[in-house]
């Protein structure tokens, strides 16, 4: 059975995710445990005009960091959007 990851530990690991250098915003994450591992997602924003292998890099930071956070991670699943009206609705930081 699902269940999901204690929100206070989510704030946590968002509020240190948003402090790679590179990412803009967090728009999203969610956590779930599954028995004895966990899923996580999470949608982050990048500047628009970085290459992609400068965006897969700090996905891979962001990643990094969650692994090191939740115990029994299983699955770390990042999503990257380029920072505009769309995906952070002008909120990004500079």
């Amino acid at each position: 059975m699902d269940e999901a990851i204690e929100q206070e530990k989510m704030e946590y690991i968002k509020k240190q995710i948003e402090m790679i250098e590179g990412i803009k915003k967090v728009t999203d994450l969610r956590g779930r445990r599954h028995g004895l591992k966990a899923c996580i997602d999470i949608k982050i924003c990048v500047d628009p005009f970085i290459s992609v292998y400068m965006g897969h890099n700090i996905g891979e930071k962001a990643e990094n960091l969650i692994l090191s956070q939740i115990k029994n991670a299983k699955e770390v699943m990042v999503h990257i959007d380029p920072c505009d009206t769309k995906n952070c609705k002008g909120s990004c930081k500079e």
